[in-house]
């Protein structure tokens, strides 16, 4: 061979560039680590199904419904009006027609009195008897309330439920008063018909304190304590 011809093939043998192949702008060059750009999302804090990841600090309590707050101003006007039934019990029983009316009652049940006694003193027992068992109904209320409103601040399902046994029971004895104080409206004058109204206003008061304590929102909250 021709030392001409050596010279070309060396020349062209030169000329071949030793570079990679160029790249097409339409297929950008791969990553040189697959394995990182598959776990990105996972690396940012991302899930590859487009929803979040699990965090360990996430809260799930659920907002306060607003039917609470209305739920505890209830169970406070039911308060202030059993305090004020029960206020108005014990006056109406030291009322002079109370008097005239016991002892019409116990003259036509054709009882005799107990040997000792007058019938003034019968008025009088029965009136303080009266006033007591009152009184300690009153209180007793009084406790109850507490717990119920503490309970719904404090989220005490027990004490919801507590409630609404009382609830039920004392609605039922509240209506049963209501009807038999009807009959006796004319005994106690003005004082009467004030306690009539604040009787029926208590019953209705305390139905729509049931049908909130029952409302499945307060149910829910009150069950899940944070």
């Amino acid at each position: 061979m021709s030392s001409a011809s050596t010279d070309w093939f060396t020349i062209n043998k030169e000329e071949i560039p030793l570079t990679n192949a160029p790249q097409d702008p339409q297929y950008p060059q791969q990553p040189q680590n697959p394995q990182y750009s598959q776990n990105a999302p996972y690396a940012q804090g991302g899930n590859k199904y487009g929803t979040a990841g699990y965090d360990p600090n996430q809260n799930f309590e659920m907002t306060q419904p607003p039917r609470i707050n209305r739920w505890f101003q209830v169970t406070v006007a039911s308060l202030v009006l059993f305090l004020v039934y029960s206020a108005l019990g014990v006056a109406m029983l030291f009322h002079s027609d109370y008097a005239q009316l016991f002892r019409d009652q116990f003259a036509e049940s054709g009882q005799t009195l107990p040997q000792g006694m007058n019938m003034d003193d019968m008025v009088a027992a029965s009136q303080i008897g009266g006033a007591v068992f009152l009184i300690i109904f009153a209180l007793l209320g009084l406790v109850i309330y507490a717990l119920v409103l503490l309970g719904i601040k404090k989220r005490w399902n027990w004490a919801r439920i507590l409630g609404i046994v009382v609830a039920i029971l004392t609605t039922l004895y509240f209506a049963w008063n209501l009807i038999s104080s009807l009959t006796m409206a004319s005994a106690g004058g003005m004082l009467a018909i004030v306690s009539i109204v604040v009787l029926l206003i208590l019953v209705l008061v305390n139905v729509y304190w049931l049908i909130l304590a029952f409302n499945r929102s307060i149910a829910l909250w009150m069950s899940r304590r944070a």
